[in-house]
């Protein structure tokens, strides 16, 4: 039921968000871009304790409409590469999560000079592509494909802020700094959370 609920209001949120782009696409400013960017990837839970945050990575393309003067929203399709790492008997392993995202959140808009600050909360949608745990044993390298030890669908809490740099009237550079909390179980057997952390950088062009 509670996995039931959250689709809900995901699909609710989309079609809303998709409303506004279809009514308001001439009355305020469409961007549309692309970004990338490293981070870190974690998870948390009561089954983390022994879980080290590893290197993730996020690049995509996005569409943001400022649908008045302060207030805009903004849909991203997106590549992430989330998982941990783990220490065991001195060797170093790390468990890969790629994720298909679609990242879905409200903007603030508050210009300073060239500036604009943007400011968002929203939620990111992610289907897992694929899984891969990788490590070191007896000087060799092993690696497992173990999807199935992960939930398919994975579900987070998404805020941060993101600059606009005016380079010309319609090109712009992006820098986003953003926090991804997961509110769905990650792993099948364990109690565990993904989490991430981002530095993205890309380049808008308004229409």
């Amino acid at each position: 039921m509670k996995l039931r609920a959250v689709v809900i209001v995901f699909i609710a949120v989309f079609l809303f968000s998709g409303n506004l782009f279809a009514e308001g696409s001439t009355k305020g400013e469409f961007y549309a871009g692309a970004k990338i960017g490293p981070g870190a990837a974690f998870v948390y839970g009561d089954d983390a304790d022994e879980l080290d945050p590893a290197a993730g990575m996020s690049l995509g393309v996005f569409g943001t409409y400022r649908i008045i003067k302060f207030v805009g929203i903004q849909a991203e399709i997106n590549y992430e590469l989330k998982g941990f790492s783990v220490d065991v008997a001195g060797a170093d392993q790390r468990q890969f999560l790629h994720y298909f995202s679609i990242p879905i959140m409200a903007k603030g808009f508050f210009p300073v000079s060239i500036v604009t600050i943007q400011p968002y909360f929203g939620f990111n949608i992610s289907l897992l592509m694929s899984a891969k745990a990788k490590g070191e044993f007896l000087g060799a390298t092993i690696e497992e494909s173990n999807p199935e030890d992960y939930e398919v669908f994975d579900l987070g809490i998404l805020f941060g802020t993101e600059a606009f740099i005016k380079i010309t009237d319609h090109i712009f550079i992006t820098a986003d700094l953003r926090f991804d909390l997961g509110v769905l179980e990650a792993a099948e057997n364990a109690e565990l959370y993904n989490g991430t952390f981002y530095a993205l950088f890309g380049a808008a062009y308004k229409f």
